[in-house]
Order: C-alpha cells, then structure tokens, then sequence
C-alpha cells in the first residue's frame, strides 16, 4: 500500500501542504526539493530551508503533519485481512519522516514499511517494487498493490501484481492511461475487494 494519498488521506504533499505553510517559494521549487529528499539526496535541514521555513525542523515537521489525517478504515481494513494477508507499506517519502509517521498508531498493523529515502529506490520505478518484494519474500503475482497514483500501479501490473486505484474526490495525479483491475475512492471499499479468504499468503 502506498501511504500519501491512501492510508493517510492527503496526498499532495507540497500543494496542499509545504506551500500552503510556506507560500513564499514556488510550487516547482517545492517539488524540486521534496524530490530531493525523498530520494535521500539532502537532509532535513536542507529540505526545510529551501522550502523557506522559518522555523526549526521540529517545528516545521509539526506543522505539516498536523495537517494529515489518517483514514479512519484503515483499521477496520487492518482487522479484516489480518492473519490472511500481510500489509506492507511501499512509500515515495523521507526517511525521517517514517518516525512521524508510526505517531499515527499504525505500525503495529504493518508487516513491512518501505520508504524512498532508505531503499535510495522510488517508485514507479520496477526496481523499488522488485527490492520490496524480495525482501518481503513474495512473488509479484502474490501481491495486490493499492496507489493513488496509476503511474505507480501501471509498474505494480507489469511486475504482475493485483492493483487498485484509490481515487479519492479532489485528487488528480500524475497522467497515466493505465486502467487498474479495481478502482474505488476509499479504503472501506477495499475491505470489500480483500475481504474474502484467499489460498496463499499476500502482501
């Protein structure tokens, strides 16, 4: 599961987040400097200052993660598949920010979380999915991978796995003509697709 978009239920990150804080730079200077923290390429305090916070990291961390929500299915969805299926986490996102993240209660639920900004990999590129998946010990085929963004589940489908589209109202994403094998526009939907018994084991 991806998590910016579909367990936690914002997804842009930078529009609706570090721009709306810190309106001072760019959206694309934004974007540009996100990029390059997610991919481990600066730290913390690099990102935050080319953001144009004025405030320490601690501070800025707070202020955008006060702004997330956290699907209030998610644990109902964790509680129906649990000892049939393993629910791991595939995220374009700073590994500082995994941390901040588990603040949400939700780790305990996860059998894998896999960032960007510690795999040095990013989705959708088909190398991240393939890491994640031999450290998962799973075949491609075995898995059902759930994005907001068809770009990433187009990958998700050449590879193999099962995808599902969380298209929530209000969110646009990156263009993609890839058509996923289901489509809903929140998690509690998803309970419905992953609810019934399953022969093997999957993420």
């Amino acid at each position: 599961m991806d998590m910016f978009g579909v367990i936690i239920t914002e997804g842009h990150l930078v529009t609706n987040g570090t721009t709306r804080l810190f309106p001072d730079v760019s959206v694309a200077e934004q974007r540009r400097a996100y990029h390059d923290y997610e991919q481990d390429k600066i730290d913390g305090a690099e990102f935050w200052r080319r953001i144009g916070s004025p405030v320490t990291i601690a501070e800025s961390e707070r202020a955008l993660f006060d702004r997330f929500e956290l699907d209030p299915a998610f644990f109902e969805l964790a509680d129906c598949v649990h000892n049939r299926m393993d629910i791991a986490v595939l995220s374009n996102m700073p590994k500082d920010w995994k941390p901040l993240l588990l603040e949400f209660g939700i780790g305990s639920r996860f059998k894998h979380f896999f960032v960007s900004g510690e795999a040095r990999l990013w989705k959708p590129g088909r190398e991240f999915f393939e890491w994640a998946c031999d450290r998962m010990g799973a075949a491609p085929r075995q898995c059902t991978f759930v994005d907001d963004q068809r770009v990433n589940l187009a990958t998700a489908a050449e590879l193999g796995m099962r995808t599902v589209w969380v298209d929530r109202p209000g969110q646009t994403g990156y263009p993609s003509d890839y058509l996923p094998d289901h489509r809903v526009s929140e998690l509690a939907e998803l309970k419905q697709l992953l609810a019934p018994a399953v022969s093997t084991r999957s993420r």
